[in-house]
């Protein structure tokens, strides 16, 4: 299941999901859950940067790989 999240966020298919990509696949899914106004931005954006951050990453703009992502 991970692995297919991973695909659906990486939709560049770099094979590497990068802090902006994650924001949005986040953002789809908030607004899926209930609408646009479940859209909120700030906190996403906190979500996207605790990932990156338990994946080793300093910021948004560093990449996750498949693995790393899998292992998280």
């Amino acid at each position: 299941m991970f692995s297919k999240i991973f695909a659906v966020c990486d939709h560049d298919n770099s094979g590497k999901v990068c802090g902006s990509e994650m924001i949005t696949f986040l953002e789809v899914i908030a607004e899926l859950e209930g609408g646009k106004e479940a859209i909120d931005k700030q906190y996403i954006r906190s979500v996207a940067e605790k990932i990156m951050k338990s994946c080793g990453k300093r910021n948004d703009q560093e990449e996750i790989t498949r693995d790393e992502f899998l292992v998280w």
